[in-house]
């Protein structure tokens, strides 16, 4: 965090002297920007709590001329409270190494509490993971690979072990033990070398965990996941408890973990992650209802981005852009060459312009996964997801990387989409080709037969970089964002023009 910035939330009126939690949410698919804007209202807050997802997340923060990516620790300033929530599900090994990263980078966490009730990510997890990627082939959903739906998934089969068990070798023994008799049949399904090889990674420790005869090697995994309890055993407590004595008395500030699009109750299923990212979801993850949220900003992207497959009606290069993007052979390296000229396109594989295009914000907009390094799919703003996302309570928003947009000449927005699919009947609702929405339908079947209806504004190109506060801010920038504001109904209250924390313009 910069030390010579102090924004004081209390005297731009965006924080009343009655608003004690807020909550930061994105209403797009992730990676709007979030850690900023936390890190932002950690200045104002005494606790930061996350309460979803895992180290399938992750947030960006600038330190001074450092950068550093927070995956599980809530990327609030370091002498706060930094909370994880009971709803998160955690890697002990992904946490132990977070915190050593940060020292690292001379960020010491003064008080950082993790939820004893919050699920654990087993190996078993990481490794069901990969192969039910590698076996679903063209029908992957594109998962970071790191287990996250696994441990939710044994939470709900109440098959799972929590972040407590770790304290207690008895009962962390027999309920590994007990955990792996429910997944033996679907290991022993698959080729003992292919879990070998997948076993052999750092995430799993480098083969720690191998057994020629057994697959596992349970007693392995017992003794380490031991030693991770003892290493994390003073950060392990009852959150829950805490927020409740905490709430309406100390100011606390809910991080959101990837978008609303993403939530596993209210996202684009079934292309979403395992967790319910919607604001509802955040605040109960923590331990609280979302009536006792104070204040609700959402935050949303200049543009819109997607990691992994699923449907995405904005897109720039569609369906081209979608498979170019989940390629593994295709990170920031490769893209960087291709703009600069010195790598070429193999023949016959062509790209559109608006490929090209959305290549190039991307490059501008550094959209390359924090968790995973991989590019990001791009396309314009979207404002039917927008008015599907405003239903969950927010009418507040924060738009971030707007200084991405500066060289458009100009700047499309999709104002409504039109199906093209078959005759679908969706409740009491038929809909036909040529139907017209301006609101996203979540549902699979339909969203992946939307066309984007555009309009077509003129882009304001010049740099927004040293603009200080809205009259600052060129002509077609503002008329950009009052069109925003109009056809959605919403307010915007915060402006993000670059990627440090003093680039921020309050509205």
């Amino acid at each position: 965090m910069d030390e010579n910035v102090d924004f004081n939330l209390m005297q731009l009126d965006l924080v009343s002297k009655d608003v004690k939690t807020v909550a930061i949410n994105c209403l797009q698919w992730g990676d709007t920007g979030k850690g900023k804007i936390v890190d932002l209202f950690s200045d104002w807050a005494d606790i930061v709590a996350r309460g979803t997802g895992g180290d399938n997340a992750g947030h960006t923060v600038w330190y001074g001329n450092n950068k550093y990516v927070s995956h599980l620790i809530p990327c609030g300033d370091p002498s706060k409270t930094n909370l994880m929530g009971n709803g998160m599900v955690i890697n002990p090994k992904s946490l132990t190494d977070e915190i050593g990263m940060a020292k690292v980078h001379s960020i010491n966490h003064q008080n950082l509490m993790l939820a004893l009730n919050a699920a654990l990510i087993l190996p078993f997890h990481i490794v069901q993971d990969n192969l039910s990627e590698i076996s679903a082939g063209e029908n992957k959903i594109g998962t970071t690979g790191r287990g996250i739906a696994w441990a939710y998934a044994d939470r709900i089969n109440r098959s799972g072990l929590f972040v407590n068990d770790l304290l207690n070798k008895d009962s962390l023994a027999r309920k590994i033990k007990k955990n792996y008799e429910t997944k033996k049949f679907f290991f022993n399904s698959h080729d003992s070398q292919l879990v070998r090889a997948l076993l052999d990674s750092m995430r799993l420790e480098n083969s720690l965990y191998w057994d020629e005869k057994n697959l596992f090697n349970l007693d392995a995994i017992i003794e380490k996941y031991y030693f991770y309890g003892q290493e994390l055993k003073d950060l392990i407590c009852d959150t829950d408890k805490f927020i409740r004595q905490s709430v309406g008395h100390k100011k606390i500030a809910i991080e959101g973990a990837q978008g609303l699009g993403l939530s596993n109750k209210y996202g684009t299923y079934p292309y979403v992650t395992s967790s319910d990212c919607s604001p509802y979801g955040s605040a109960e993850g923590i331990g609280l209802n979302y009536s006792q949220v104070d204040l609700s900003l959402g935050i949303i992207k200049a543009y819109v981005t997607r990691v992994g497959n699923g449907p995405f009606p904005t897109e720039l290069g569609g369906e081209f852009s979608e498979n170019w993007c989940n390629n593994s052979s295709i990170d920031r390296e490769k893209e960087l060459s291709i703009l600069k000229g010195e790598t070429k396109f193999d023949q016959g594989n062509i790209p559109s312009k608006d490929f090209m295009f959305g290549m190039k914000l991307r490059s501008i907009g550094d959209e390359y996964g924090a968790t995973t390094g991989r590019p990001r799919r791009v396309g314009w703003l979207d404002l039917p997801l927008l008015r599907y996302a405003m239903n969950f309570g927010i009418k507040d928003l924060v738009v971030t990387k707007l200084d991405v947009l500066n060289d458009c000449d100009y700047i499309r927005v999709c104002n409504a989409y039109q199906y093209s699919g078959p005759q679908y009947n969706y409740g009491n609702k038929t809909l036909i080709p040529g139907t017209i929405f301006r609101e996203t339908v979540m549902d699979y079947d339909v969203i992946k037969n939307c066309k984007p209806i555009y309009v077509d504004l003129p882009g304001w190109k010049s740099d927004i970089g040293d603009c200080k506060k809205i009259s600052d801010l060129p002509e077609n920038l503002i008329n950009y964002l009052d069109f925003i504001s109009k056809e959605t109904g919403a307010s915007i209250k915060i402006l993000s023009t670059g990627f440090r924390k003093e680039n921020i313009i309050f509205a």
